[in-house]
């Protein structure tokens, strides 16, 4: 029995992806202000609460749950008059619930199959939801934004993604990403 249990807990290790805690505190900082950046924002989100789900493998749930702490501590009253809900979901949940995609505002995605971070895109294409990802190389598979410490920090912007949709963000905005095609 022993044995199982550290078989288990090996493949649970070597499975898991490793998350930079930094990298997650500084995302779970910016990206609900990037949120309030859209001059439309009032109209996409008209209850002025912003239902943020974070997406992951069963395997990263300590990760988004350090994601979603973050996220609370640093707006405990909400920002401009948007309150947050953060909730986290597998990504077994997500998939097979489509009604997840019409509550939903906002999607973050932690490191996720090919396959499972392509359905993932699929579902929420041109649904109008705010999509960030912990990978920058996620970023072309149909999300938004993602922020990424190279250098410095940079903030990318999915040009694609951004006309599917309703966005319209302030020029401040646009002076500071990276677009992405």
């Amino acid at each position: 029995m022993r044995a199982f249990i550290v078989l288990a807990l090996w493949h649970l290790l070597l499975v898991a992806y490793e998350y930079n805690n930094m990298l997650l505190k500084f995302q779970a900082s910016i990206y609900p202000k990037l949120i309030l950046f859209d001059k439309n924002v009032a109209k996409n989100i008209p209850d002025k609460r912003v239902d943020f789900c974070i997406v992951c493998e069963r395997v990263d749930l300590f990760s988004a749950e350090f994601m979603q702490e973050k996220i609370y501590k640093n707006y405990p009253f909400g920002l401009h008059g948007f309150k947050f809900i953060v909730e986290i979901l597998n990504i077994n949940q997500f998939l097979s619930d489509k009604s997840v995609v019409k509550n939903i505002d906002a999607l973050y995605v932690m490191k996720l199959k090919e396959g499972d971070i392509k359905k993932v895109a699929t579902l929420i294409k041109r649904k109008n939801i705010y999509s960030f990802t912990y990978a920058k190389e996620d970023l072309f598979y149909g999300f938004l934004f993602n922020v990424a410490l190279e250098k410095d920090v940079e903030i990318f912007l999915n040009k694609k993604v951004l006309l599917q949709n309703r966005f319209e963000f302030i020029d401040t905005l646009y002076r500071i990403v990276k677009i992405v095609e």
